[in-house]
């Protein structure tokens, strides 16, 4: 069997591979959040994005399935609908952490970490839903519309699944039947994205970080968040605050480790924090420092077998 053969097989054995919903983790953080947004809804939280993207009934630069899945929440006014998105994403990574640790007591700390992150608290203060989306991957591939909230790089986990591989491909035709050609209207406000002062997609920072990326999928194995962080690099814009899907994966190390990639995570908040609104600070080699959590992520999961063992099996 020649390398080629070798590496079809591996991949074939992967994507054959099929992985269900947790419903209990779906329901248990729906529950939780719901319970918890009123005192959620006493935290300092502008949301300006929610009040100006998602929240408006007329949103054309996002994903148009956004609307119907937040249509229920504008039953409240903003604010108490912003505490409830912001709610269910803080129960999710502490439950999607917890579940990384496989519930372990002793990995309680982990949660708690990742509580504590910057990406998590620019997702709750700029009222994104990114929390939704790490929502939607417990729960593929039913809930595949919230995953592909963001699209940009959360494809990859997706297509290494067959049944979450199927699902993405259902939904998408669907889609276009619904919305018509929503990929145009969408990319029509990526120039904004691509050039904001605090991005950190290879669209701003430069083709290097793409090519990275996209090497680091090539040797990327089944693993979600070390699929979501080649990903992120290899995507032309990254926010800061999408940083929230990979904080679970603090809880799928222990040690020294766990306390790097908590560190690591707070390195994203150097960029916002020292960005001039004018893009004074864009390509200043500082805001490359918070590539370093996507990139610890990707070399701290990766297993004692690497993918290349595989192949040369």
């Amino acid at each position: 069997m020649n390398l080629r053969e070798r590496i079809l097989r591996l991949m074939r054995s992967w994507w054959l591979s099929d992985e269900q919903p947790d419903w209990r983790a779906v329901v248990f953080v729906i529950i939780g959040g719901l319970l918890l947004s009123p005192l959620v809804n006493r935290l300092p939280m502008p949301g300006y994005d929610w009040v100006i993207r998602f929240y408006p009934n007329d949103t054309p630069y996002n994903v148009p399935w956004i609307q119907p899945i937040v249509a229920p929440l504008r039953w409240l006014g903003w604010r108490e609908a912003l505490a409830v998105v912001n709610s269910i994403t803080m129960v999710t990574v502490a439950t999607a952490t917890a579940r990384a640790a496989s519930y372990q007591r002793r990995d309680f700390d982990a949660v708690v970490l990742a509580l504590l992150t910057p990406p998590l608290l620019m997702t709750m203060w700029d009222g994104q839903v990114d929390g939704l989306a790490l929502l939607g991957m417990l729960g593929l591939p039913w809930l595949v519309p919230l995953v592909l909230m963001r699209p940009h790089f959360t494809v990859w986990p997706i297509l290494t699944r067959r049944n979450w591989t199927i699902g993405a491909a259902l939904f998408g035709v669907l889609s276009l039947i619904i919305w018509g050609w929503w990929p145009g209207r969408v990319m029509a406000g990526m120039g904004f994205n691509l050039e904001h002062p605090i991005a950190l997609g290879w669209g701003n920072l430069g083709w290097p970080v793409g090519v990275l990326g996209a090497v680091l999928l090539l040797f990327s194995g089944k693993d979600i968040y070390q699929l979501l962080a080649a990903g992120s690099l290899a995507a032309s814009y990254v926010m800061p605050y999408h940083y929230t899907l990979l904080l679970p994966s603090i809880g799928r190390v222990r040690g020294w480790k766990r306390i790097v990639l908590w560190v690591c995570a707070w390195l994203t908040i150097i960029g916002p924090a020292f960005a001039d609104p004018t893009g004074k600070y864009k390509w200043s080699a500082i805001q490359y420092l918070g590539l370093a959590f996507p990139l610890a992520v990707w070399f701290f999961l990766r297993t004692p077998r690497s993918v290349a063992e595989d192949v040369s099996r």
